[in-house]
């Protein structure tokens, strides 16, 4: 499998879990989910380093997604405590104290089965670019379509030969019907 077969595998869990998953995700950001890994969604096939591969190329690339540092256990860095402040209410001046027993901020464990992403809002834009693309072969198309792309091409060639330009000005799309007996 290419990369694009697994592009398209994870595009696709992605969509069946943004399906499956908005009524139960978090109403003020519906767009922050849990990808799985299982065999269902095909994403088992490919990997979880392999998809997060896949998933960081298409986050630098496109800035569609955003994977979070969850994602990576390597990465994670515990925090502590070391101070807090305290506000003054007259002046409103920060004083920081000191904490002498500080403790560690737990940090959620990984989970290894999952990605987890956040979509992000033009991700709906390019998914219809994405999947319009992908689908526009011409063995995909139609006989209307192809029809339909043939009277735009004839129109264009016929306004080239008119005029000197490179640029042709279209203003009246030309109807299928009268391309469908050159077929």
């Amino acid at each position: 499998m290419n990369s694009a077969e697994k592009l398209d595998k994870i595009i696709q869990a992605i969509i069946k879990t943004k399906d499956k998953s908005w009524s139960m995700t978090d109403l003020k950001n519906p767009s922050l989910f849990k990808l799985d890994i299982s065999t269902s969604n095909g994403l088992a096939f490919i990997g979880r380093d392999e998809a997060l591969k896949i998933l960081e190329n298409l986050q630098r690339s496109e800035k569609v997604i955003k994977l979070f540092e969850r994602n990576y256990p390597s990465k994670i860095t515990h925090k502590t405590i070391i101070r807090h402040y305290d506000i003054d209410e007259k002046t409103g001046k920060k004083t920081y104290i000191p904490i002498k027993n500080p403790t560690p901020i737990k940090t959620p464990q990984p989970d290894l089965d999952a990605i987890y992403l956040n979509l992000e809002p033009g991700f709906d834009n390019w998914l219809d670019h994405y999947t319009t693309q992908k689908n526009r072969k011409l063995e995909d198309m139609d006989s209307s379509e192809i029809l339909y792309m043939y009277g735009l091409v004839l129109l264009i060639d016929q306004k080239l030969k008119l005029s000197s330009s490179p640029r042709v000005n279209i203003l009246n799309i030309p109807n299928i019907s009268k391309y469908s007996k050159r077929f």
